[in-house]
């Protein structure tokens, strides 16, 4: 029998991810918050071959059935609270996939579910869902997956997930590749959110804002011993830019709804280890106070 995975937060990218899965022949159950929900939901998905609708089972968090493998693709500020909401549904042996924006919150989970066998991961996918409820896959990305302190081996688990999901690999050292995520996102998400603009627009007029960001992020991440992770930032971001042209961000979608974003976790967790190294982050902690009027 294969491995039913179950996914928590099914915005854009839970969504692109459920429907890899599914694709690659795994069982994939959507949790839903709310209760008396229905017992399956479709999702009609574009851009990804071959192109149409993905219909799971739903199953409420306050279900009891257990679960062996989770993957969680919530905003980041939402991570512990919906972890909580299923704690009753885990297992000390249960497989957690964390795949959400910005740094610092293994530590915080390992804290709150000791045991818990977390692999940590971050992907390039781009995604964002539509007013109407489908989601459009804008552009394909590389996935990569590791655990916090290093495992040279990957799990079982992942032997089949690889397959199902594109351009997936396991990563020895995590540390450099969520650095990696973070920068990118942090010179590209909170720069579209105040602009207003898609990822491509970037390459336009403002594209000496995106340069003057990620010199400041290299600066940055070199001084915390990561320059491995922002070894040619700058042109890393572009090729972001250019191969993601028609996606805009979920830090602008949030900014658009008038939702929270994870700002705090990208922009402020580097302005924050950039206030702790002594190094100058004047354009970021800017760009920080400019998205945070934006989503009051």
């Amino acid at each position: 029998m294969t491995e039913r995975w179950y996914v928590l937060g099914a915005g854009a990218i839970g969504s692109l991810f459920a429907a890899f899965m599914q694709r690659g022949g795994i069982e994939v159950v959507l949790l839903d918050h709310r209760d008396g929900s229905t017992n399956s939901r479709s999702i009609d998905i574009d851009g990804l071959e071959p192109c149409g609708r993905f219909t799971y089972p739903v199953s409420t968090v306050g279900a009891p059935e257990k679960i062996d493998y989770l993957l969680v693709t919530t905003k980041a500020y939402t991570v512990l609270s919906a972890l909580a909401s299923v704690s009753h549904r885990l297992r000390d042996t249960t497989k957690v996939v964390l795949m959400v924006n910005g740094m610092g919150l293994d530590a915080a989970i390992q804290k709150a579910h000791p045991g818990l066998s977390l692999t940590l991961a971050t992907t390039t996918e781009g995604a964002y869902r539509r007013a109407d409820g489908s989601v459009c896959h804008a552009g394909s990305g590389r996935t990569l997956m590791g655990e916090a302190g290093g495992k040279a081996s990957p799990p079982p688990w992942f032997d089949l997930f690889s397959r199902s999901v594109p351009d997936c690999h396991w990563e020895h050292d995590m540390a450099v590749s969520l650095w990696r995520k973070l920068a990118i996102n942090a010179a590209i998400n909170p720069l579209t959110a105040v602009l207003g603009c898609t990822n491509g627009e970037l390459a336009g007029e403002p594209a000496d804002r995106v340069r003057a960001l990620c010199a400041e992020i290299t600066t940055v991440a070199e001084a915390a011993g990561m320059a491995r992770a922002v070894e040619d930032l700058e042109s890393t971001v572009f090729e972001v830019i250019r191969g993601t042209a028609d996606n805009r961000s979920s830090m602008l979608q949030d900014v658009e709804a008038g939702r929270p974003t994870e700002i705090e976790y990208i922009t402020g967790w580097l302005v924050e280890q950039a206030n702790k190294l002594g190094v100058d982050a004047t354009n970021n902690t800017r760009l920080l106070e400019a998205v945070r009027t934006h989503a009051r």
